[in-house]
């Protein structure tokens, strides 16, 4: 997994990039979970075919498990942030 911070939709977003998806992940300004396909030239994102991970109708073959996982650290990761800001 990596971790990266791109500008799309008008505010930055703190991306997870999954090699095992070839997806990057992030939360929106709403806490919804997205994702959109990663270009395999070059590993960025490409933000023009997003989509909301609720919103996907085949799982089948879907390693929840590692999904859960990447909501988790994004979460995870809004909190901490959340919180250093405060200080």
């Amino acid at each position: 997994m990596l971790r990266r911070e791109y500008n799309i939709h008008s505010y930055t977003v703190h991306m997870i990039a999954s090699l095992h998806f070839g997806r990057h992940f992030w939360l929106d300004e709403e806490d919804e979970l997205c994702s959109c396909p990663t270009f395999a030239a070059d590993c960025t994102p490409d933000v023009d075919n997003w989509d909301y991970v609720s919103e996907w109708t085949e799982l089948e073959g879907v390693d929840l498990g590692k999904l859960f996982y990447i909501h988790r650290q994004l979460v995870t990761d809004a909190v901490t942030e959340y919180e250093q800001s405060r200080c």
